[in-house]
């Protein structure tokens, strides 16, 4: 009889534990992204505002990549920054449209769409506009930094 009441005890014993573990585990859920989003807004708005490169030398992560359309991508907020200051005289305006944060809270992301605007060396003035997608990395004090920044022309 022990033989019988043994395996029927132990599957029980098995089944038990397993259901007050998953009554442990604290439920998952997807961090409230609207800090992000409203953080990518304040961005947009500083460089329309103030310009691209300021805009880009507060939200960009010291270690960021930017990895522009058909070209290598830049290592690093310096040289992004750098890289950008050397070009033409731009104005940056974009609209976030959505934003996401891991359930880590510590990445996210956002996207949306772009406009550049600049006058060329003939003085001609020259416009693109696209889509672009952030990825941003939660800092120690709270803030998100961009760590990832891609565009791409055509809407």
């Amino acid at each position: 009889m022990l033989r019988t009441i043994l395996p029927v005890v132990l599957v029980c014993a098995v089944f038990a534990a397993c259901q007050q573990s998953g009554e442990d585990q604290p439920a998952t859920s997807v961090p409230d992204a609207s800090p992000l989003l409203e953080t990518d807004l304040a961005f947009a708005k500083m460089s329309a505002d103030s310009g691209a490169v300021p805009a880009f030398t507060m939200y960009l992560a010291e270690d960021a990549v930017q990895m522009p359309s058909g070209a290598s991508p830049i290592n690093g907020r310096d040289d992004i920054v750098a890289a950008m200051a050397a070009g033409p005289d731009m104005q940056l305006m974009w609209e976030p449209k959505h934003a996401e944060v891991a359930i880590s809270g510590e990445l996210g992301w956002t996207w949306g769409v772009y406009e550049a605007k600049f006058t060329d060396s003939s003085g001609e003035e020259v416009s693109s506009a696209g889509k672009y997608v952030n990825v941003w990395r939660k800092q120690d004090d709270g803030t998100w930094r961009v760590i990832v920044d891609m565009g791409n022309p055509g809407v």
